[in-house]
């Protein structure tokens, strides 16, 4: 599960550094905006119930980048999940997510702050903590030399 969560972060994390370094010589201002659908398929475990499934889906991220005249970047995300999947004993899993994120940037180094959760529903029976939530931030900081001086990773999972 925890794989995941970080896979999507880190495809955020890309295409922020991907927009605030494509603008840094310039002297105008600048925008930039990306539109994926990235597909995932991924083997999961249920780290409620330890049931392994399988989930197939996209993600989807809308990036809308600018560039000042001085400089500055600013970055703002819009991203979302939707899978399905199914268990070995037929149970039917339901995975969505819609975040945003904002990354900024000078001509000092980079700072992107990625807030992510991820809630999977596990359909059939009701009543019983079988669903969870996947929550997860990361923090990072680069500077003008592409060096990463900064990094905080915050994860849990709740059954509900």
């Amino acid at each position: 599960m925890r794989r995941i969560v970080v896979v999507l972060g880190v495809a955020v994390l890309m295409a922020a550094t991907v927009v605030l370094t494509a603008g840094t010589a310039l002297a105008q201002a600048e925008t930039a905006t990306f539109n994926e659908w990235i597909p995932i398929s991924e083997e999961l475990e249920n780290n409620c119930t330890e049931e392994p499934f399988t989930l197939e889906g996209t993600f989807h991220m809308l990036l809308h980048g600018t560039t000042t005249e001085n400089g500055n970047q600013y970055a703002l995300y819009h991203h979302n999940v939707q899978a399905e999947g199914v268990s070995p004993s037929g149970a039917k899993y339901v995975a969505t997510s819609v975040d945003q994120t904002l990354s900024t940037g000078d001509l000092t180094g980079n700072t992107h702050t990625v807030s992510a959760r991820l809630k999977i529903h596990r359909q059939g029976e009701g009543g019983t903590e079988e669903d969870f939530i996947a929550r997860s931030i990361f923090h990072v900081m680069q500077n003008v030399n592409g060096e990463w001086t900064a990094q905080v990773e915050y994860f849990e999972i709740e059954c509900r």
